[in-house]
């Protein structure tokens, strides 16, 4: 504002004198809405959630829960954010491997292959 002589609105977003004193109304109408918009999802707690739970189920069970949880994951996998949990173990094959019942190694070996074409 000094630089062009202009005065910064009150009511501007982020930089406004009135930026930061809301009681953040948009995001709660939002979660209230859709409680998804804004829930974080950590895959870490999703991984051991489902560890914790796995140790209860019959072979039969596993692998919808193996399905759920693929879904859960595989968005999170391209994210900039979460891609730390997915640096050294590459989950998303591990779980394609259970469900398709091949071996991780020709799941990562094939997802390579893909990726060079």
């Amino acid at each position: 504002s000094d630089t062009m002589r202009v005065p910064v609105q009150p009511n501007k977003a982020i930089v406004g004198a009135n930026a930061f004193s809301h009681s953040s109304g948009i995001h709660q109408d939002g979660f209230l809405k859709d409680s998804l918009t804004y829930e974080i999802i950590n895959p870490e707690e999703e991984v051991f959630g489902f560890l914790r739970k796995s140790f209860r189920l019959s072979p039969k069970q596993l692998r919808p829960q193996f399905e759920l949880l693929l879904t859960a994951l595989r968005p999170l996998e391209k994210s900039r954010l979460e891609s730390r949990a997915f640096m050294y173990l590459d989950i998303i094959s591990w779980l394609e491997s259970k469900i398709d019942n091949k071996q991780v190694q020709d799941i990562i070996r094939q997802k390579y292959l893909e990726g060079r074409g």
